[in-house]
């Protein structure tokens, strides 16, 4: 596998306005796809080289992302390079290639076809509890006047419910969301994100999600909790306009 694409998203993609790919851990040559140039272990240079191979990949001119901090700030991108800091980013731009970086965190990408509206989201455990999908919507609303009917979205390769265990699930999810909480202290992640874009407004059938797990397929994919400290990264998921 060298790119993972949403089916939905692509049957949707009537007028061919979309481009979208979220990228593992190495490409066919088995060079690294790390795009967290913050990491021990690699060249600064070398993780910007590969951020724009990737974009340039999916036929986008330039990167555009966000100093990412398990937060839920979404930003407007109009421009490439950093935004600032936030976990969500979304554009009508075309040429931007939003790009989020993940290791068993959700890669959340969204499109509003009519509107020609597209957003990707980092969405950790501790984004999700603070709201990120929650105010990736309202975003959607209130800076393009996109609906939640109008979306739709795909949730990428991240930890899964055989892996997702916790210390004290308990207490670490608020009352509302122990649903999601099945035996051993493990978390259905994916059901709990699904459930909370639902809860927005958007239809069911309008959510795909990948169902990999990182942690299981840490071969493929980089993953927080899978790999040895010394073989850490973070993989780009992106979504952009053409």
């Amino acid at each position: 596998m060298y790119l993972y694409q949403f089916q939905l998203l692509q049957a949707v993609d009537k007028e061919k306005c979309l481009r979208h790919g979220i990228f593992p851990r190495a490409d066919k040559s088995n060079r690294s796809l790390n795009v967290d140039p913050d990491l021990p272990g690699y060249e600064h240079g070398e993780v910007l080289r590969c951020r724009k191979k990737i974009v340039r990949e999916l036929g986008l001119s330039r990167e555009a992302y966000v100093s990412q901090n398990h937060g839920n700030i979404v930003l407007r991108a109009d421009s490439g390079g950093v935004i600032g800091h936030g976990d969500g980013i979304m554009t009508n731009r075309a040429g931007l290639g939003l790009m989020i970086k993940v290791a068993d965190c959700q890669p959340v990408l969204f499109f509003a076809p009519k509107q020609k509206v597209a957003a990707a989201v980092h969405c950790g455990w501790r984004g999700a509890l603070r709201g990120i999908l929650q105010n990736t919507m309202l975003a959607f609303r209130t800076v393009y006047s996109v609906e939640a009917n109008d979306l739709f979205v795909g949730i990428g390769p991240s930890l899964g419910p055989c892996c997702a265990k916790f210390s004290s699930p308990y207490q670490e999810f608020p009352e509302s969301l122990h649903e999601f909480i099945m035996t051993n202290n493990k978390v259905d992640l994916w059901r709990m994100s699904s459930t909370m874009l639902v809860a927005c407004g958007i239809p069911k059938e309008q959510i795909e999600i990948a169902k990999i797990c990182t942690a299981c397929n840490n071969d493929t994919w980089f993953s927080f909790r899978g790999d040895a400290s010394d073989q850490q990264g973070r993989f780009a998921a992106v979504i952009g306009l053409v």
